[in-house]
């Protein structure tokens, strides 16, 4: 009768074998998983610190244990027909993730960005890079916003701008002032939202978020001694706190904004110029002034003063006297521009301008409006050492209208020969000498230049054009800075948000809903039935 054999035990190789048969599995995984975190480390902090290192030695450790545990089954299966691949598969994921890697490395090391939108909204402009590029000395921005304030994204936004644009110069701080009462206190801050710029001892405030806000703080700690413009009054100029469409409120914030302390002078009062005036503005007079007024803007004018004179068609003014030494007038007559391409609202009696001569003035000037203008005679003989630089002129197609009945609307407009005066004429123009040339005058030759700025129209820089043109606020004041001698300064203002809103009728929402939302997914659904019914 035959007996049941007993099993044989195994030995002990074999036991060692099942054994590391049984780990070497979870070595490779656990080895793969700290491989994959070390390099998700990297990606995330770029560094190469303890952490990073221990995580891939461990995982090259543990991976190269499950290996020497049985390299005939891992070539094995490398070299299967699944694995192969599977290898060109992981190999080509390998290689893009090198190439993202290299970019992400070229990203860190080359702070290059693009800005596509129209208005170039994320970018800084001229006039903020310039001031950045002046910055002496570290300056240090501190900005109290509280956590939950939604200003603090887009303000930290903008400040890394500068910070970047600086070349470090400038560094940044958030500090929620419920967190950080102490330091709160210590600033003085007594409004969420404020920030504190200091650079050296002296020290700037502001509580505004825009880039406007921010580059006049900083325009005040790079230059701390401001510059004064005197506007003239006692004519029926253009007041400078009236808010309506003919005042020049906005204009006072905009020289404000570029370091120029604006004030008001009375030349009938005071019967001369102040000695601290950088620019001297006369904006639109409607009343004539009289001989000791015009006796101060000459003697002004021959001590290398700087004048800015924005006249009006037919209004006397008697300032013809001024500008006669310099061999420079201004007509009496309205401008008439017949050219489609280079008028306003298809107005003949709103010329714009596109094109500009080389100046400092017009640098990267865009499109100026220059309503209801006059022209500037502009001598063909410059006193001798003057520079006379006709800035913007309208086109051939263009006159100086001097029939009333056709301006009224009462006549249709056309040029009249011998009456009218034929373009191109000149709209405004800009004029530099030193005060020793000017007539009958025995100035220092080191003394300041002498330079004046003469505009056919008082209504360039009202509040009804100021914003609706920004050519015309940059072209004052690029020659407000000229004037100043501050030419460092002219450059394009900050740009208007663009805001673009997409407004759909019902038809078309509904066209946007069922193509995306239904036919789509049905299109994709009838193609993967075409395949399964095709393979069938």
């Amino acid at each position: 009768m035959a007996t049941a054999s007993r099993p044989t035990p195994p030995s002990t190789p074999q036991r060692r074998g099942a054994w590391l048969d049984l780990v070497k599995g979870p070595l490779a995984g656990v080895g793969l998983l700290l491989l994959a975190g070390a390099a998700g480390y990297y990606l995330i902090f770029g560094a190469f610190d303890t952490p990073m290192r221990i995580m891939l030695a461990a995982g090259i450790l543990l991976v190269g244990i499950a290996v020497a545990i049985d390299p005939s089954a891992v070539w094995g299966q490398a070299t299967t027909h699944n694995a192969r691949y599977g290898g060109n598969t992981l190999a080509v994921a390998a290689i893009g993730l090198g190439i993202l890697a290299l970019i992400n490395v070229l990203g860190a090391r080359r702070h290059e960005r693009w800005d596509l939108t129209a208005t170039q909204q994320f970018s800084l402009s001229d006039e903020t890079v310039k001031i950045l590029q002046r910055i002496p000395q570290p300056l240090q921005a501190t900005a109290f916003f509280s956590f939950d304030d939604t200003r603090r994204s887009e303000f930290g936004d903008l400040l890394r701008e500068y910070q970047i644009r600086s070349d470090g110069q400038l560094s940044y701080e958030f500090v929620d002032p419920v967190e950080r009462p102490a330091l709160t206190q210590q600033f003085g801050i007594r409004e969420n939202g404020t920030t504190i710029l200091q650079m050296g001892d002296r020290r700037q405030q502001l509580t505004g978020t825009r880039e406007s806000d921010l580059t006049t703080a900083i325009l005040r700690l790079v230059e701390p001694s401001a510059k004064k413009a005197y506007f003239t009054t006692g004519h029926n100029e253009h007041r400078l706190d009236a808010t309506t469409p003919d005042g020049y409120s906005q204009l006072k914030t905009s020289m404000e904004s570029d370091n120029f302390v604006v004030e008001t002078l009375n030349l009938f009062a005071t019967n001369e110029v102040p000695a601290d005036a950088t620019v001297v503005v006369v904006g639109g007079p409607k009343l004539p002034f009289g001989d000791e007024e015009l006796n101060a803007l000459s003697s002004y004018l021959e001590r290398g003063g700087k004048l800015m004179l924005l006249a009006d068609p037919r209004v006397e003014t008697n300032l013809g006297t001024v500008l006669a030494p310099w061999r420079l007038g201004v007509g009496q007559t309205y401008v008439v521009e017949t050219d489609p391409q280079a008028v306003f609202a298809r107005s003949p009696l709103s010329p714009l301008v596109t094109r500009f001569p080389v100046h400092k003035i017009t640098e990267q000037l865009p499109v100026v409006l220059f309503q209801a203008t006059t022209y500037i005679d502009v001598p063909s003989d410059t006193p001798r050492g003057a520079t006379i630089t006709s800035l913007a002129q309208s086109t051939e197609r263009s006159w100086a209208e001097t029939d009333d009945a056709a301006l009224r609307g009462a006549q249709p407009l056309q040029f009249d020969e011998g009456a009218d005066v034929r373009g191109p004429l000149t709209l405004a123009a800009a004029l530099e000498t030193r005060p020793e040339i000017a007539p009958g005058t025995d100035a220092d030759p080191n003394a300041p230049k002498t330079r004046l700025f003469v505009v056919g129209t008082s209504q360039l820089v009202t509040n009804q054009w100021f914003s609706l043109s920004p050519g015309n606020r940059d072209f004052f004041m690029n020659a407000a800075n000229w004037l100043a001698e501050a030419e460092e300064l002219i450059s394009i203002r900050a740009k208007p948000t663009d805001n673009r809103t997409l407004f759909l009728t019902s038809a078309q929402q509904n066209t946007i809903l069922y193509s995306t939302v239904i036919f789509l997914p049905l299109i994709v659904l009838a193609a993967g039935a075409a395949v399964w019914w095709s393979r069938r």
